[in-house]
């Protein structure tokens, strides 16, 4: 969560290099620089951890399988 909150170290740099060769790959970007500025403007600008946020309310929490 902090690396969605900006915090800096290794974690938001591996959350940046891999949402950008994510965004190159699929044409969002047309280089990998292009893409590590548009992934780290959206961990800054808290757009990511909008994401999250929505997510958190679409997906149900996991439930306890039974017991047979």
């Amino acid at each position: 969560r902090e690396t969605l909150e900006g915090a800096p170290g290794s974690i938001r740099i591996a959350a940046v290099m891999t949402a950008a060769a994510g965004l190159y790959v699929v044409g969002e970007a047309p280089d990998l620089r292009a893409g590590a500025v548009r992934a780290a403007a959206a961990l800054d600008g808290g757009k990511a951890l909008g994401v999250l946020e929505r997510l958190k309310g679409i997906v149900s929490p996991p439930t306890r399988p039974v017991q047979t």
